[in-house]
């Protein structure tokens, strides 16, 4: 996975992934970074959930919604607590829900929350455009 990331020159950053760019960043027009990490654990949690379902037939399924809700805190800034709450759409009795629920417990995004990641950061000198 890469995700290439330009600096417009304000408040704003086009963020590239294969073909497509959203604007992230400060602005009105842009989606706050932490939003883009709530965007990620919901959309994961989500597909990974109709993913599951689709691929094994899971009876009275129909679709899923996630709603993704945080809190922030300071020293040093951070989200401190994220809260999903998952609808499945359809007519699902109380295991499947169980268990289309703690599917979406480990999707990759949570996975890699839960288990933190090692980063690395290299900064580099560009040239500057004329």
């Amino acid at each position: 996975m890469t995700v290439q990331i330009k600096d417009l020159g304000n408040d704003d950053f086009v963020v590239s992934v294969g073909g497509v760019e959203i604007l992230a960043g400060a602005s009105d027009q842009a989606i706050r970074p932490g939003d883009l990490l709530l965007a990620a654990i919901g959309a994961c949690t989500a597909g990974t959930i109709r993913d599951f379902a689709v691929r094994n037939n899971v009876s009275g399924f129909d679709r899923v919604d996630v709603k993704v809700d945080s809190e922030v805190g300071t020293k040093p800034t951070r989200i401190t607590d994220i809260d999903l709450v998952i609808e499945l759409i359809g007519n699902l009795d109380t295991e499947h829900v169980d268990y289309l629920t703690r599917v979406g417990k480990h999707c990759k995004i949570h996975n890699t929350l839960h288990r933190e990641p090692e980063i690395t950061v290299e900064a580099r000198v560009g040239e500057t455009a004329s």
